[in-house]
């Protein structure tokens, strides 16, 4: 299978960079063009009291700030690692993770999507996405919702 187009999902966490690396790896072996995609998904703040001043607008350019800092040092290190600064672009979305992940695989007709394992980065795939079920039931499930192939690291 030719692997055009990859998709890597991030927030920098330990298990994300590890996914980034893997990502970066294989578009180097496929001379793939490399997305790092980064969804800011505000849910959590549907149930936050007010008070303290902030605004979910402030919360939301708080966290599309980080996002942008986050993918940005991804690309450089896929720069340094010797891909083509033309093959390495970078994405902010927002909403809800699973369905932003799929949103972006569709349009950018993406071969493979590339994320952190949940024993590596725990908490965020299992409350996102996971859920109580197994690592590759969970794979089985979000292959057949973005229609590519998915690899966690």
């Amino acid at each position: 299978m030719a692997i055009n187009t990859i998709i890597c999902a991030t927030k920098g966490s330990k298990g994300c960079k590890i996914a980034e690396d893997k990502a970066i790896e294989i578009a180097k072996e496929n001379n793939s063009k490399l997305i790092f995609l980064y969804v800011i998904d505000t849910k959590f703040m549907e149930k936050a009291r007010g008070g303290g001043g902030w605004a979910k607008d402030d919360a939301v350019s708080g966290l599309k700030n980080i996002g942008g800092v986050i993918i940005d040092i991804a690309k450089e290190k896929a720069i340094e690692m010797g891909m083509s600064p033309d093959d390495v672009l970078t994405e902010e979305r927002n909403g809800d993770i699973a369905s932003q992940i799929k949103n972006s695989a569709e349009e950018h007709n993406a071969d493979l999507v590339v994320i952190g394992h949940p024993e590596s980065d725990a908490g965020f795939l299992e409350r996102h996405l996971i859920s109580k079920e197994g690592t590759e039931s969970f794979v089985k499930r979000l292959k057949e919702k973005i229609g590519c192939e998915v690899m966690i690291v």
